[in-house]
């Protein structure tokens, strides 16, 4: 039998009514009734706006329910009241609109939860564990089974994958469309990964949801676009194959997948520079300084090649160089810590700011809230409080374009 949208609408919110019920429990003690208000099924119902052609359509589709013996009217001042199940036909509903029962949906999901928990991963274990606790206390899990089985393919894949991805070749390869994963479970994964990763080292002092699922998606070479690392001095770089790059003060983008054929890197200056934004790295020069440009926050692959940069060339002094406001010094605390590089702070100063001041910018009120952070924990203190004091902040650009 074929229904309308408003006719299947109605009897699966009376199932729905039904399967909450303690009569679907079997632990009722007095036979309980299902109706629905029709405004459930069509909003506009009681609307003094709605059209009259339509009002009487929509009582045409429930009358006819009512004329086969699947539902009571009620009416009320001529108008449908209330649309009521007919009892002895409630479960006849699961055939006519092709519907699982209850209890055979939910074996059916211990069953899927139970067969990915004996994945062997960590991660894809405990959140099948948790769902099976979910509807072990009669809930339901977070997603449907249908969204489950993507979310756990693509969390497997990611979980495993070495080669660098991008996002849309990953949602072709797993979802078969290019957008998909952006559109639909982007967020989920992250958040999954949030809840049974600890990334809140990589992720504190940013705020942007979307920076977030960038920082830890590129922890599993997952990214948005090419990775490339940008670099200017004077850098001899040796490659497998006796391949030799020797890059001057004309910038050089190098992709991630170059860079792990990397056998020796050589930086002949004295100081290296990490600049927060592209176009100031493109302006900055000193025949003295070696720059490098990695793009915001520093994913653990960018930061092992600044360790290395390190350690293959010792006694050099690091600076970065960055926007003059709470984030900018995040940043440069996030640097800090992933590479364990006494960086220090360059044209970031309290004089840069007096020197500067009719291009600052008001601070937000999470830029006060970082800056009260950092200054609790000792970091950038002068700097920062200068900062709350006067109201103020710099970008970057105008410093480098100064120079």
């Amino acid at each position: 039998m074929k229904f309308t949208v408003n006719q299947e609408k109605l009897l699966n919110a009376l199932l729905d009514r039904y399967e909450r019920s303690k009569t679907h429990e079997g632990t009722n003690l007095v036979p309980q009734n299902f109706a629905v208000d029709p405004i459930v099924i069509w909003s506009e119902y009681v609307s003094d706006f709605a059209d009259v052609e339509q009002v009487k359509d929509f009582e045409t589709e429930m009358r006819y329910l009512e004329s086969i013996g699947l539902i009571t009217i009620r009416e009320k001042d001529g108008a449908i009241a209330k649309l009521v199940a007919c009892s002895e036909k409630l479960t006849d509903y699961y055939d006519l609109l092709q519907r699982k029962r209850k209890k055979d949906v939910i074996q059916e999901q211990i069953a899927f939860f139970e067969e990915w928990g004996k994945n062997g991963k960590t991660l894809i274990t405990s959140f099948c564990n948790e769902q099976l606790e979910r509807i072990g206390a009669g809930k339901k899990p977070i997603y449907t089974v249908e969204v489950c089985e993507k979310v756990l393919q693509i969390l497997n894949f990611i979980l495993e994958n070495k080669e660098e991805l991008l996002e849309r070749e990953l949602s072709i390869l797993l979802l078969a469309d290019s957008k998909v994963f952006e559109e639909k479970y982007r967020n989920k994964i992250c958040k999954m990964l949030c809840t049974y990763m600890d990334f809140s080292e990589k992720l504190v002092g940013i705020d942007d949801v979307r920076e977030q699922e960038k920082v830890i998606l590129e922890e599993f070479n997952i990214y948005t676009n090419p990775s490339y690392v940008y670099l200017k001095g004077m850098i001899t770089m040796d490659f497998e194959d006796e391949k030799i790059i020797r890059i001057d003060s004309a910038p050089v983008a190098l992709s991630s997948n170059l860079l792990k054929k990397l056998t020796r890197i050589t930086v002949e200056t004295e100081n290296i520079v990490t600049v927060e934004n592209l176009t100031s790295f493109h302006r900055v020069n000193d025949d003295n300084c070696t720059y490098i440009y990695l793009a915001g926050y520093h994913n653990s692959e960018k930061q092992a090649l600044l360790r290395r940069i390190n350690k293959e060339n010792p006694q050099k002094k690091w600076y970065h160089f960055g926007d003059i406001d709470p984030d900018g010094f995040y940043i440069l605390e996030h640097l800090r810590k992933g590479t364990g590089i006494d960086f220090e702070p360059l044209y970031m100063s309290v004089l840069d700011l007096m020197k500067y001041t009719q291009y600052c910018k008001e601070l937000t009120d999470k830029d006060k809230v970082k800056a009260d952070n950092l200054i609790v924990k000792g970091k950038y203190v002068e700097t920062l409080q200068y900062m709350l004091n006067n109201n103020c902040k710099l970008e970057q650009e105008i410093i480098s374009i100064s120079r």
